[in-house]
């Protein structure tokens, strides 16, 4: 029985995720100029074993399926160097004042039957988001879903803050009995929500706040910065937590790292508009 030896290394697929140019950098100069906050980040997912469990149980499938192979005569190919992540991903965020997009790229692993290699999932998306809607973006199959006009909701307007004042509203609900019940199941929810601490760190040369996320699955922490001349109010993550995230840490989830920041940068317009290169389809209305 032939024992799989391959090496540890970084595969083909996750130099293509990692070592790509930021959009912005494919895009280049041309066109219109918007002003953005931007980060990269690389990292990848943990999950509730952890990485290292995860790359010794994809080895043992593969030597299992060259034992079974070798058994019964049948080729096998496997792989030469083993991936450093199980699921390798990156994001890219560009927020301007009133639209957000957030480029997504990864890749999983996964053994071939038919030969015992290994059989790779490469991932490229994008989300444009603003108070116009979202554009979900897949850039593999080049298809655009929802709100995807072609000017990138540059006439979005910018979404209101969110009000202040919840914890004085809920003692308020508190103290009426009849809205008693509601505040305590209020008050259990929020207890999940995401907290601001009152630590602070440079990352990439950007100053971030750290906020505590006891909703993530194991606990866990984000760094969201949010200084600059303007903070964006759009995109998900920005109407809760008001900056750009700089790291992600999920002991049993996501683990990024900025590998990239700047603040208050331009960047061409073309970055909000991937969709506008052509061979795209259209669903959701919006469309070009």
């Amino acid at each position: 029985m032939a024992v799989v030896c391959a090496a540890q290394a970084t595969t083909p697929q996750e130099d293509e995720i990692f070592k790509a140019p930021m959009p912005h950098e494919a895009y280049g100069r041309a066109g219109a100029q918007v002003q953005v906050h931007r980060a990269r980040l690389h990292g990848y997912f943990n999950g509730k074993e952890g990485n290292a469990a995860l790359l010794a149980r994809l080895k043992e499938n593969v030597q299992a399926c060259v034992t079974d192979h070798q058994r019964t005569g049948q080729p096998v190919n496997p792989p030469k160097a083993w991936p450093d992540y199980m699921v390798s991903h990156r994001d890219d965020y560009y927020l301007a004042l009133q639209r957000s997009i957030q480029y997504s790229s990864g890749v999983s692993y996964q053994v071939k039957i038919s030969d015992c290699s290994l059989l790779s999932k490469p991932v490229r998306t994008a989300k444009l988001e603003s108070s116009a809607g979202i554009c979900q973006i897949d850039l593999v199959a080049k298809i655009a879903k929802g709100n995807c006009g072609p000017d990138g909701h540059a006439g979005a307007r910018p979404m209101p803050a969110r009000p202040s004042g919840g914890a004085d509203a809920l003692q308020r609900m508190a103290n009426d009995p009849a809205m008693a019940a509601m505040a305590a199941q209020l008050r259990q929810v929020s207890a999940y929500a995401a907290s601001k601490t009152a630590q602070r760190k440079d990352v990439k040369g950007v100053t971030c706040d750290i906020w505590a996320l006891p909703a993530a699955t194991g606990g866990g922490s984000a760094c969201y910065a949010s200084g600059g001349s303007f903070k964006p109010a759009v995109g998900a993550a920005s109407r809760q937590f008001g900056g750009l995230l700089l790291e992600m840490e999920q002991p049993e989830g996501l683990k990024l790292n900025a590998a990239d920041a700047a603040m208050d940068t331009t960047v061409s317009a073309a970055v909000f508009t991937p969709y506008a290169a052509g061979g795209y389809s259209f669903t959701g209305g919006g469309g070009q």
